[in-house]
């Protein structure tokens, strides 16, 4: 699979190098879709579906200020207090296997963006497949937001696990502003 980036990296004219980077999925429209990332949590599908799927759950793990109804059709607001807000409606629910949503409000580059949690079991532990898919074009933002969901996915295994999450305003902030 990494054949063509191995040739173009043997080509730089450089004594020796370090390469690091993302792997980025591209959609069928050729924009990439950044978030694909996995988390292993130990708790049941049932506990992760309703961290996922349950105002409750979601304050407990991604924004304190979460508000609205996780019902399909409705709408979740999530509120980062003076940084901002996103508003999605809920697309889809499906009990221990699939939550998602798509951004009505928020951010300017989120419009639009669907955010899907995937759940299966695996041994142990329930694994998340994360994506937030959809974004028009590859800016700055997006890989601010990158560094952001893996920190909230971190925040969302500790409070299944350790029953404390670090949701806003309590988890890193990534961002100088």
């Amino acid at each position: 699979k990494f054949g063509p980036l191995l040739a173009a990296a043997a080509k730089l004219k450089v004594g020796s190098a370090l390469i690091d980077g993302e792997a980025v999925v591209l959609e069928d429209n050729g924009c990439s879709n950044f978030q694909a990332l996995q988390n292993a949590i130990k708790a049941s599908p049932d506990d992760t579906y309703a961290a996922l799927a349950t105002i409750d759950g979601l304050s407990r793990w991604w924004t304190s200020d979460t508000r609205g109804k996780s019902e399909v059709g409705k709408v979740i607001d999530f509120r980062f207090g003076n940084r901002g807000f996103i508003d999605t409606r809920v697309i889809e629910l499906v009990p221990d296997t699939r939550v998602l949503w798509e951004v009505i409000d928020g951010p300017e580059a989120w419009s639009g963006t669907q955010i899907l949690f995937e759940l299966y079991r695996q041994d142990e532990h329930t694994i998340v497949l994360f994506k937030h898919r959809g974004w028009a074009e590859a800016i700055e933002f997006m890989h601010h937001c990158s560094t952001k969901w893996a920190t909230f996915l971190l925040s969302l295994r500790a409070a299944l696990e350790t029953g404390t999450g670090a949701p806003f305003p309590y988890g890193i902030h990534v961002s100088n502003k």
